[in-house]
């Protein structure tokens, strides 16, 4: 199961944030939460929980809170305000699923494709793309392709075919 943490621990989790954006701010960075699988931060009601109990500003890394079972559109359409970073990154949901329930180790399911180019996935980009549009974003947007390869890329499973597919359907609807 995921990570979870008790009461005590969301305080003391919540209570360090501002403390944590502050530190990044006296040195000229800014901070943001990035939830990602395999945190504490990883399903939905953890990001919400972080978005209504703290004022810290996010990374949407659209496929991680796809995988943890969140909604990427809904983060970008409802919360625009406290996107500061966002990872661009689609993934199959049959495969997120089965990472959410533990079925299938992250590792594994990053080998057999769980990421996919964007536009090829179940997580909605180009939504998140018009929502972010919609909402003036105007910070950095990071073009994410993880694989697992086992063996020198072919023109099936070529990472380089990949990021371009991606940096096209971004700019198509970016």
């Amino acid at each position: 199961l995921p990570a979870s943490l008790s009461d005590a621990e969301w305080k003391a989790l919540l209570a360090a944030l501002p403390k944590v954006v502050g530190i990044a701010k006296s040195h000229g960075l800014v901070t943001v939460l990035h939830p990602h699988v395999g945190t504490v931060v990883e399903r939905p009601d953890a990001i919400d929980r972080v978005l209504r109990d703290s004022h810290v500003p996010l990374c949407l890394d659209t496929g991680h809170v796809f995988v943890g079972g969140g909604d990427p559109v809904a983060i970008a359409r409802e919360h625009p305000d406290r996107v500061r970073h966002v990872h661009l990154k689609d993934a199959d949901a049959a495969l997120s699923a089965a990472v959410r329930e533990r079925r299938v180790p992250y590792a594994k399911a990053v080998a057999r494709g769980l990421f996919r180019p964007l536009g090829q996935g179940d997580a909605r980009i180009a939504d998140v793309l018009a929502a972010l549009k919609a909402a003036r974003y105007d910070g950095w947007a990071v073009l994410e392709q993880d694989i697992a390869l086992g063996e020198a890329p072919t023109e099936a499973n070529d990472p380089a075919c990949d990021v371009a597919r991606s940096r096209d359907f971004a700019l198509a609807h970016g």
